[in-house]
C-alpha cells in the first residue's frame, strides 16, 4: 500500500456474509464461514471487510476468532466500519471501542464510514446533517491503536500513513 511496507492483496473478502440469518436469511454461521475464510486466506488474500451493523456486531467477532485461527495478525489487514448514524465523537470512540473488542484486536488497519446510499434521504437533509456531525470530526484512515495491556508481540511496529478525512 504506497510505500508505508503494507501488503494487502488484490482481492479483499467481505465478511457481511457471517454472521446469524437472525440479522439476514442469506447469512451464514461461523461453522460455515470456516472453511470460505480457510480458503481464502490459503490462496494468499489479506485483506478482509467488516462493519460493526453486520449481524449486530457478529461479523466483527466471527472475523476476528477466524483469522486469528487462521493467520498471524501481522500478515493480515483488518477493515471495518462505523455505522452513518454514529458519526458524532461521542459515539465515533465508543463504536471503535467495540470493534477492537468484537475483533479481538488492538489494531483497526482501515476504519471507515459505512454510509449506504438514501441514509441521509433528501440532498437538503444530508447538507445539514453533514454540516452538524463533519465540523468535529478527525478520523485517521489506518492504523486506529488503542493502549493493549496484552504484549505487543502480536502486533509488529510498521510503518504506516495516517490521513485526515475530515477535520
Amino acid at each position: 500500500l504506497g510505500a508505508c511496507g503494507l501488503k494487502v492483496s488484490r482481492i479483499g473478502l467481505g465478511m457481511m456474509t457471517f454472521g446469524t440469518p437472525a440479522w439476514r436469511p442469506w447469512v451464514l454461521d461461523e461453522a460455515a464461514a470456516r472453511p470460505i475464510v480457510r480458503r481464502a486466506v490459503e490462496l494468499g488474500i489479506n485483506f478482509f471487510d467488516t462493519a460493526d451493523m453486520y449481524s449486530a456486531g457478529l461479523s466483527e467477532e466471527i472475523t476476528g476468532r477466524l483469522l486469528t485461527e487462521l493467520a498471524p495478525r501481522d500478515e493480515i489487514v483488518i477493515a471495518t466500519k462505523v455505522s452513518w448514524d454514529h458519526l458524532r465523537r461521542d459515539q465515533i470512540m465508543p463504536a471503535r471501542e467495540r470493534s477492537l473488542r468484537n475483533l479481538g484486536t488492538d489494531v483497526i488497519d482501515l476504519y471507515q464510514i459505512h454510509w449506504p446510499a438514501g441514509s441521509f434521504g433528501s440532498a437538503r437533509r444530508a447538507s445539514a446533517s453533514r454540516s452538524e456531525v463533519f465540523p468535529a470530526l478527525f478520523l485517521p484512515t489506518t492504523r486506529f491503536t488503542r493502549p493493549s495491556p496484552w504484549s505487543s508481540s502480536r502486533s509488529k511496529p510498521r510503518k504506516f500513513w495516517t490521513r485526515t478525512l475530515v477535520s
